[in-house]
C-alpha cells in the first residue's frame, strides 16, 4: 500500500446483500470528531437531479446541531488530501484507484476521511459507485431494488463526515444511543429521514452546537438491533370498501428536546408515496403524550370509506402534535407494499349500467384477493360467464359470502340468458 493510501481512513456504506457475500469492513477507531461547523462542497446546480437534495439532507443533521454547511458556490471539482470536504461524484473503479489508491470492493457509496492520531478529522470526501444504478425517485427503487436511492446513501455518508461510524451501537464510546439511525445498515432504503437516535447522537457529540427543538416523527418500521429493522405489516393485501384492516409495528417517535402532548396521526390511502391531506382519509388516531427522545411502537385498525374508488393504494400517515415541528422529512410515512381496495358488493346503485363490465371486474378482484393463481382480464360478458368454470376448477383458499355470490349470479344471468339456477348454484358453491 502506498504512503498516501495508508493515511486514508475509510468508512463504507454497503448493501446487506453485499455484506452477506463476505465484504470485509474496515476496523475503524471510535471517538473521532472535528472542528464544527465545516463547509462541504456539494454538487453544483448542473448536477441535476442530485443537487436538488444535497442542502436539505445536510439540513436534517443541522436541525439538531449546527455541524455542517453547504458551500454557497460549489465548484464541482474535488481533490484527495486537499484539506477540503467535497462531493467527489459518481466514480468508477479506475477513478477511485487513481484518486484514493483502492477500488470499490462491492460498496455502494463511501466517505474517505483523513484524521490524525487523536481522531481529529481534517477532510472528508464522499463518492458514489458509478457502476450501480441510482435514482432520486423512491418509487423507482420500490419497483426495482437494483436501482439505489441517492438520498439515503447520502444522508448516511454525511454522518461519517462528522465522526459517526456504521457500528457505534453498543454505547461504549458514549456517542451512539440506539439503533434508530440512518447509520444502521438495516435502515430501510426507501426512508431517508433521520431517526430517533440520530438527533440525540449528533447533539451528544457536539453539545455546544446543539439546537433545542420540537420534532415528532412517524416511521413504517422500527429497529430492534443493528441487523433487524422490521417493516410495519398490514393484516391483508386486499380489503373491501367499508371494511377494516390492521397495521402492526408503526413507530411514533419524539426526536425533540421537549415532551409533546396530544400526539396523533391521520392515516390515508394514496395513489402515490407522497402522502397528503388531499388523499383518501381513513381516520385520525390519538396516541396521547410522548416524552422527549422516546418512541412508541403501535398497532392501528383502520376502516376504508364505503365510497372509496376501487384501485390500488399506498397506506400512509401524517403525524401531528409538536409545537413548531422542526423537521418535515419525518412527518409522514408510507408502507411500501400497496393494498387493493375492492367492491363492497351489493348489486350497485341507480347509476350502474346493466351489463357494465366493471360489475364483473369487481368480482374478479374478490377472486384475486383469495390468491387465485391466475390473472383474469374481464373485457366481455362471455369472459365473465367463464368465471363460473374457473371457480369450479381452481383451488380457492377462501369462502365467498352471499353478497359476492349474488353478484356472480347477476353477472351470469346478464351475460347468458340460458344460464340455469343450477349453474348459478355451482358457481357460488
Amino acid at each position: 500500500m502506498s504512503d498516501r493510501a495508508s493515511k486514508i481512513k475509510i468508512a463504507l456504506l454497503c448493501f446487506a446483500l453485499l455484506l452477506a457475500a463476505g465484504l470485509a469492513l474496515a476496523d475503524v477507531p471510535h471517538s473521532r470528531t472535528r472542528d464544527v461547523p465545516y463547509t462541504i462542497n456539494q454538487f453544483p446546480s448542473s448536477y441535476d437531479p442530485w443537487e436538488q437534495y444535497d442542502e436539505s439532507l445536510m439540513y436534517q443533521w443541522d436541525t439538531f446541531a449546527n455541524v455542517m454547511y453547504p458551500a454557497s458556490s460549489p465548484p464541482g471539482t474535488f481533490g484527495a488530501g486537499n484539506g477540503k470536504n467535497e462531493y467527489a461524484g459518481f466514480l468508477t473503479n479506475s477513478q477511485v484507484d487513481s484518486y484514493y489508491g483502492f477500488t470499490w470492493g462491492g460498496a455502494a457509496a463511501m466517505t474517505i476521511s483523513w484524521w490524525d492520531h487523536t481522531g481529529h478529522i481534517s477532510e472528508s470526501d464522499i463518492a458514489w459507485n458509478a457502476h450501480l444504478n441510482w435514482t432520486t425517485d423512491i418509487e423507482d427503487y420500490l419497483e426495482d431494488s437494483s436501482i439505489l436511492p441517492y438520498q439515503l446513501a447520502t444522508i448516511h455518508e454525511l454522518g461519517h463526515t462528522f465522526g459517526l461510524d456504521d457500528y457505534d451501537y453498543d454505547k461504549s464510546d458514549d456517542k451512539s444511543v440506539g439503533y434508530e439511525t440512518v447509520m444502521n445498515y438495516s435502515h430501510p432504503w426507501h426512508n431517508y429521514a433521520l431517526g430517533l437516535d440520530d438527533g440525540q447522537t449528533v447533539q451528544k457529540m457536539y453539545p455546544s452546537r446543539q439546537n433545542t427543538v420540537h420534532d415528532l416523527g412517524i416511521y413504517d418500521f422500527h429497529c430492534t438491533s443493528q441487523f433487524s429493522c422490521p417493516d410495519a405489516s398490514k393484516s391483508t393485501g386486499s380489503v373491501a370498501c367499508g371494511r377494516s384492516f390492521e397495521i402492526d409495528g408503526i413507530q411514533i417517535a419524539n426526536l425533540g428536546n421537549y415532551s409533546e402532548s396530544n400526539v396523533s396521526a391521520t392515516f390515508y390511502l394514496s395513489e402515490d408515496i407522497n402522502i397528503s391531506s388531499s388523499d383518501v382519509k381513513l381516520g385520525t388516531i390519538s396516541f396521547g403524550s410522548l416524552a422527549s427522545r422516546s418512541r412508541s411502537i403501535v398497532d392501528v385498525e383502520l376502516t376504508v370509506p364505503s365510497d372509496t374508488d376501487i384501485d390500488t393504494y399506498y397506506v400512509g400517515a401524517i403525524i401531528s402534535g409538536a409545537s413548531g415541528d422542526a423537521l418535515s422529512e419525518n412527518n409522514s410515512m408510507f408502507l411500501p407494499g400497496q393494498i387493493r381496495v375492492t367492491s363492497s358488493g351489493g348489486g350497485g346503485g341507480d347509476d350502474d349500467e346493466p351489463n357494465d363490465p366493471q360489475d364483473c371486474e369487481r368480482f374478479c378482484e374478490v377472486i384475486d384477493s383469495c390468491s387465485l393463481a391466475s390473472e383474469i382480464d374481464v373485457s366481455s360478458w362471455d369472459e365473465c360467464v367463464n368465471l363460473c368454470e374457473i371457480i369450479r376448477h381452481s383451488v380457492l383458499e377462501c369462502v365467498l359470502d352471499a353478497t359476492y355470490c349474488s353478484e356472480v349470479a347477476d353477472c351470469i344471468g346478464a351475460g347468458d340468458d340460458s344460464s340455469s339456477d343450477d349453474e348459478e348454484d355451482a358457481c357460488c358453491g
